[in-house]
């Protein structure tokens, strides 16, 4: 199953920058690595549901429970939509263009829940929910394809933990920018 869906796609070949120095078989992993993101767009509606429980069961955000799905998932889908690029990226530049909209995305979602009255630290436990979330999947995916190159995990985790930081910091600076202005 495995090697059949993790057969590339493009023509062409990634260049030497694309994840630095990959010790296993680095064509390999890159194949990995999009299968990686291909499994995790397949599960999106699954990780989605796990957030908004996980959030929903955490009595330190009250606001979650008021949202409608649509209120509540808003602009996560194209954070998710830039990890899955980040992931499938073949070169420097792709991934850092990934990374600069996975930032916006993360500043508009910041935005979203100031304006649904979410409190700073609810926006920020519910991005950790999110992380988790995201890190289960990824150690189910280990567990299902034992025969992963180790680099494929340990890429998509880093990866895991610059969406955290940015996440977090992008909100974080939204809400300050807006309570700033909100003080002017």
């Amino acid at each position: 199953k495995l090697h059949q869906k993790m057969q590339p796609s493009g023509t062409g070949t990634p260049g030497p920058r694309a994840w630095g120095n990959l010790v296993g078989n680095p064509e390999r992993t890159r194949v990995q690595l999009r299968a990686l993101a291909d499994h995790l767009s397949d599960r999106r509606e699954a990780l989605l549901a796990a957030w908004r429980l996980a959030t929903d069961f955490d009595t330190e955000i009250s606001s979650a429970t008021t949202s409608t799905h649509n209120q509540f998932v808003d602009h996560i889908p194209a954070v998710l939509d830039a990890f899955e690029d980040r992931l499938r990226a073949q070169d420097h530049d792709e991934k850092a263009h990934a990374r600069t909209e996975q930032k916006e995305w993360a500043a508009e979602h910041g935005t979203h829940r100031w304006q649904q009255g979410y409190r700073l630290t609810e926006t920020m436990r519910e991005w950790g929910h999110l992380h988790l979330a995201l890190l289960s999947e990824l150690e189910r995916y280990g567990v299902q394809y034992p025969e992963l190159e180790p680099e494929v995990l340990q890429v998509a985790r880093r990866e895991l933990v610059r969406l955290a930081n940015d996440g977090v910091c992008a909100s974080a600076a939204r809400y300050t920018q807006l309570q700033q202005s909100e003080a002017a």
